[in-house]
């Protein structure tokens, strides 16, 4: 397999060409073959990139798959992550991008990011949303946010308390 000093000389690949390197490519051609092939197929490369080996097993170009994802608008996809990721830092990333991307009047967002605040056990989540929304986004009542503001979690106390 040949190497590639750069993203702009992987791009020129073709899709089974960036398939392959997905597999056989160093970390950083793996990467690279990944925002290629996002480029290319949108959603539709996202179950090669996932199920390719490196990037599934990294943190790290998980996170860097979020970014992709979130660029080419796969919602679906970056919930998967948020919520069932073996990672906090992903999950919380996942929770980033959503909020990021997020419309209003996307009543389903808001209901799987209430979700997560009150579910997912990493702290890192939970401030994640705190601090990347308005209160008023989420529509979090009184009772939930003293909830809060009685989280194991000194950092999501801390976070209720300043948006409060």
């Amino acid at each position: 397999m040949a190497t590639y000093e750069s993203y702009e000389a992987v791009r020129e690949l073709d899709p089974d060409a960036l398939r392959r390197l997905l597999t056989d490519g160093d970390r950083v051609e793996r990467v690279w073959a990944a925002w290629a092939l996002m480029t290319i197929l949108g959603g539709q490369a996202a179950p090669d990139i996932l199920a390719s080996g490196d990037i599934s097993r990294s943190a790290g170009t998980r996170r860097q798959l979020l970014v992709i994802l979130a660029g080419m608008g796969e919602q679906l996809i970056i919930r998967i992550l948020a919520e069932g990721d073996p990672s906090s830092v992903v999950r919380a990333s996942g929770c980033q991008y959503l909020l990021q991307t997020w419309q209003p009047g996307d009543a389903e967002t808001v209901r799987f990011l209430r979700f997560c605040l009150f579910a997912d056990p990493a702290p890192e989540v939970r401030d994640e949303i705190l601090k990347s929304t308005a209160l008023e986004h989420l529509g979090l009542g009184i009772a939930e946010l003293v909830s809060l503001a009685h989280d194991p979690s000194e950092q999501v106390r801390g976070r209720v308390v300043s948006l409060v």
